[in-house]
């Protein structure tokens, strides 16, 4: 991987303005908090997420990757007041 930063231009900090990267993709999709078997175990915000975090990090590592090798990550969250009120949990 190779950062790409324009002559002059401060190097941001925890982040780069362009990466340029060889490999595979992976797109990932309509991951909810439910387990491998298909269950809830919980109607809890945080425990859903906790839980849709880990079936994203199941399929990174049976494609060979790792969390560090996500470049995008969206949400889609219903209730704006819930995610925020369990965002430190997550």
């Amino acid at each position: 991987m190779k950062v790409v930063l324009p002559e002059g231009w401060p190097r941001p900090k925890g982040y780069a303005n362009g990466v340029v990267a060889q490999g595979r993709m992976l797109f990932i999709a309509g991951m909810i908090g439910w387990d491998a078997q298909g269950v809830f175990h919980s109607d809890d915000f945080a425990v859903q997420a906790r839980q849709a975090l880990k079936n994203v990090a199941d399929v990174l590592r049976e494609a060979g990757g790792k969390p560090e090798n996500i470049v995008r990550m969206t949400w889609y969250v219903t209730d704006k007041r819930e995610y925020l009120a369990a965002s430190k949990e997550v």
